[in-house]
Formats: structure tokens, sequence, C-alpha cells
């Protein structure tokens, strides 16, 4: 329940913030509480703080261009044309249902909603370059659904259908960055678990489209030359 953690928090001016503009922010923490029993992104790196486990988490989470770079520009460099475009197409889809979302129901985060933890799991270097970049160059409004999870997730699935041993580099550091968004405080759970669905989706989207495409067929199959009229 929203109000309760509302209450629990005003020390740190979750109260003052909220009553600026975040409503949305309320109804995705009773999401959270509902859905996980508790403010999971809140309390995570607050109650299991761990220099390795963060360390490795918060990489994966850096790691997240590398990987919507990796897949279709490792598929094109072997080769594999048709299958970069369709990766790219698909994760630029997956981008724009992400955007269509935060136009109509902005979320701020637990970034923003809550203050931010203070302990070893946020003295490792890959949390403070985190931290440095989204002071930097964060959005405002765009936590639900967590772009960060749809688009990797769609970006490594695609890796796995079409160049397996690709995939398979990529998924480590996807599975990590689905868990660093939370346990960073990036995202509530609920956000990452939305990207998750938004992901299935896509990738639900582009295995029905490639397999009811329509193939070419060799024209030489049917004994007529490339060129020839019939």
């Amino acid at each position: 329940m929203a109000w309760v953690y509302s209450d629990r928090y005003r020390d740190g001016g979750l109260r003052r913030r909220l009553s600026a503009g975040f409503q949305n922010d309320l109804l995705i923490q009773r999401l959270e509480t509902w859905v996980f029993g508790s403010q999971i992104s809140y309390r995570w790196i607050r109650e299991s703080p761990n220099a390795v486990l963060s360390w490795f988490l918060h990489a994966c989470y850096l790691a997240y261009y590398p990987i919507l770079y990796a897949s279709p520009f490792a598929l094109w460099m072997v080769g594999r044309r048709d299958a970069s475009r369709h990766t790219i197409f698909a994760v630029m889809a997956t981008f724009y249902l992400c955007y269509v979302v935060f136009l109509f129901f902005p979320v701020a985060g637990p970034r923003y909603a809550f203050d931010g933890a203070h302990n070893i799991a946020t003295e490792v270097g890959p949390a403070r370059f985190a931290a440095w970049l989204l002071d930097r160059g964060d959005s405002w409004g765009a936590a639900f659904p967590s772009s960060h999870v749809a688009a990797s997730v769609v970006a490594t699935g695609m890796a796995l259908r079409y160049w397996r041993a690709l995939g398979l580099v990529l998924l480590p550091l996807t599975a990590g960055l689905i868990l660093a968004v939370v346990y960073g405080q990036f995202h509530y759970a609920v956000d990452a678990l939305a990207g998750l669905m938004v992901a299935a989706l896509m990738l639900g989207i582009m295995q029905t489209a490639e397999a009811t495409a329509p193939r070419r067929v060799p024209v030489g199959d049917y004994g007529v030359e490339s060129g020839s009229s019939v």
C-alpha cells in the first residue's frame, strides 16, 4: 500500500515529491506491493548490500548499449544481413511501444520517488559510474515499462534465434541487467516485469511474422533460367 510507504519514508521527502506530480508512481507502488509484497527497489540494495554483487549487476546495467549494438552488428558482420535488419526493426519497435506508454502514463521511478541508498553496494566503481551517467542524461517519466529490460531481452532473443553462440554470450549480461535495474533502484520490480512482457510480445510478433512470411523460391527449381521469358 503506497500510503504506508509514503509515511514510512517521509523523512526522505517522498511525500513532498508525490504531491508534486508522482501520482502514477503511487499506482505502481501499490501494484509493486500487491505483486511482490513490498517495495523491492527500495529494500533490496539497503537490506542486502554486497560489493561483489553490486559490481557485477551494475556492470551488466552499463552493458545496456553494448547489448543493443552487438546483436545486429555481429549478425551483419558475419553476413546474416536479413537477421540483422529484423533485429534492428524488433528493437526499434520495442522502443516505440515503450515510448507510447511513457507518453500517456509517465512514471518517474524509484530513483526519483525514494532517496538514494548509501552503503558499500553504491560505492563500487560501476555503481558510481552509472549514477554519474544518469545524473547527466536520465529520462524522467520513462520508468514503466522498463525499456532497458524490454530492448535488451529483444536484442538477446533475436540473437539467440539467428546466431545461438552470440545469444549465449549476451544472455548472462541481459539477465544481470534485469536484476540490476531493480537492485540499483533504477526501476520498480513491476517495471522490469512489464518490460519482460513487452519483450515477450515483440519476440512473439517477430516469430509469427517470420513463420507466415512468403518464402522466395529459387527460379532454378522450376527449370527456368534467370532472365529467360516464357
